[in-house]
Order: C-alpha cells, then sequence, then structure tokens
C-alpha cells in the first residue's frame, strides 16, 4: 500500500511540474529582403520589436536584436523569442530595422510591420 501511495504522490509531482512549466514561445521567422528590387546577400544585425497596432501602438515584450543574421538571395530566418508577457487574443504587429553587420550606417525601418498570426495550434490548445 505504501509502495502504491508513494507511486500516486510521485506522478502528481512530476505532473505539476510539467503542468507549471511554460509552453515554448519561441518560433522562427522566415523573410526575404530586397535593396531597389534586388535580393540582398551577406551578414545583416536584425532588431525585432512586436506591437498591438500596425503604426504607432505600444510595444509588447522585449526587443531582440540579433548580429548576423545570414541572408542569401534575400532570404533569411531567425528564432525569436518574444517572451511570456503578450497577451492573448489580439493581433501582433512585428517591427524590424536592419543594418549590414558590422558597420556604422543607421538601421533602416523595414514598413510595413508584418502581422504575427496565430499558429493553428496555439488556437486549438488544450490548457
Amino acid at each position: 500500500m505504501r509502495k502504491i501511495f508513494f507511486a500516486i504522490v510521485l506522478i502528481s509531482l512530476v505532473d505539476c511540474l510539467f503542468a507549471s512549466s511554460a509552453a515554448p514561445v519561441a518560433f522562427t521567422y522566415q523573410g526575404r529582403l530586397f535593396n531597389s528590387g534586388d535580393p540582398v546577400d551577406g551578414q545583416y544585425t536584425m532588431t525585432f520589436k512586436a506591437f498591438d497596432s500596425v503604426t504607432s501602438g505600444t510595444q509588447i515584450g522585449p526587443t531582440v536584436s540579433v548580429s548576423q543574421v545570414s541572408v542569401t538571395n534575400g532570404y533569411f530566418q531567425q528564432l525569436l523569442d518574444l517572451g511570456t508577457d503578450i497577451p492573448r487574443g489580439i493581433r501582433i504587429w512585428l517591427e524590424i530595422t536592419i543594418k549590414k553587420y558590422n558597420t556604422t550606417e543607421t538601421p533602416a525601418l523595414l514598413s510595413p510591420r508584418q502581422e504575427l498570426p496565430p499558429a493553428p495550434i496555439a488556437l486549438y490548445a488544450q490548457n
């Protein structure tokens, strides 16, 4: 009887640990960059910010700066983690600034902001 009780307590503790841990919020963002109509190549520094509006609005979550993002034929992808402070049920837009890596040029603000639609799996999560 003690072994069964101990097993139930252990299973309950493990279940609580996994239930209370936050789900991963990182996602892969992919894009394509052009300069005067031509795809770019090279290393870029990119800054990502989430907002609650396509223009103006309030920043949500942290600013994510990434150095040495590889861009090939204009294509890039970057793993982003905007944190867990983003409220559910609101529309979110991503603001991106870029500049060539290791230069003193002023970062260019890409416009318009890109909407981040929810993933279908997130709409139907059980918890």
